[in-house]
């Protein structure tokens, strides 16, 4: 992620490409799979923001979003 995100190159190197595709594809099949339960963890989101406007208007996607942003408001028992 960090290599994808620094990168100022718009070319990407294959191995970073696929590594990031499989990780997508996977993090997708799981919110399908719990389209109402399935909480991202940090690296997932990391990952499914980098391709964020591969869902722009998904409800279900947004809805992962929600409940990520959510737990991490709630860590420690505290609202930010």
């Amino acid at each position: 992620m960090d290599v994808a995100q620094n990168a100022t190159d718009p070319g990407l190197p294959p191995e970073i490409i696929q590594l990031l595709e499989a990780a997508i594809e996977e993090i997708w099949r799981q919110i399908r799979v719990q389209p109402n339960t399935y909480l991202l963890t940090n690296t997932d989101y990391r990952v499914f923001n980098y391709f964020q406007e591969r869902f722009r208007g998904n409800p279900i996607a947004k809805q992962a979003i929600a409940r990520y942003w959510a737990h991490r408001h709630d860590v420690d028992g505290q609202r930010r």
